[in-house]
């Protein structure tokens, strides 16, 4: 599980700590071991209100502002597939109407990723559903080995960010349930994403995601 604090902040336990991530600012935040505490007993007792040295941080971190009155609700985080890369994964080949595609929609995420706030991008994707509704794990899986061989055309680095959101515009059209998730650790800070669907991760492993606290799934 994770919580919801604002509509553009969310919060999760990793290594005993609490991680704010707000998606308004693109920042993550790892709080003072005095406020996690305060923070975590909030959590228990979801009907109050925040502790003033909880308000005193969103405040000086900017996380609220004028009129914004922080609450806190749970919201359950999808279970991690722990399905294994099928055999003939990221091999075969692709059409060039693919690779083609593949390169026009990681260019358009890499261009959004400059230009817009991520709340905007994550908004977005949030309301987008399937046009087709072909939800067949072996389509789903099979498309999504198709967009890793196609991807090597294209001339952008590869990262988490870039590829989950390219990859989930990508199945956008034939799956309804691709869920893309962001996870933390604290102790070393770090942060990761990754695109699910109920049947399978999609764009890593297992071994990797699972060091991972969820802190928001879309």
């Amino acid at each position: 599980m994770f919580w919801r604090v604002l509509p553009h902040v969310t919060a999760c336990i990793a290594s005993n700590r609490v991680v704010l991530l707000d998606i308004r600012q693109d920042r993550y935040f790892l709080a003072p071991q005095a406020v996690s505490d305060a923070m975590k007993a909030w959590f228990q007792a979801t009907s109050a209100g925040p502790p003033e040295i909880v308000m005193t941080m969103f405040e000086r971190s900017r996380i609220t502002r004028s009129g914004e009155q922080p609450s806190c609700t749970v919201v359950d985080v999808p279970a991690t597939p722990q399905t294994l890369v099928p055999p003939g994964w990221g091999s075969g080949n692709v059409t060039s109407t693919d690779r083609l595609r593949v390169a026009a929609i990681v260019t358009k995420t890499w261009m959004e990723l400059r230009l817009r706030p991520l709340q905007e991008i994550l908004d977005r994707r949030a309301g987008r559903g399937a046009e087709v509704g072909v939800d067949e794990p072996e389509t789903v899986i099979a498309r999504a080995s198709a967009y890793d061989v196609a991807r090597r055309a294209s001339p952008f680095a590869r990262n988490c960010l870039l590829d989950s959101l390219s990859l989930h515009a990508w199945l956008a059209r034939i799956n309804r349930d691709c869920r893309l998730v962001f996870g933390v650790t604290a102790q070393p800070f770090s942060a990761h994403c990754w695109l699910q669907t109920p049947d399978a991760i999609l764009n890593d492993s297992y071994d990797r995601v699972s060091r991972y606290a969820p802190i928001l799934a879309l």
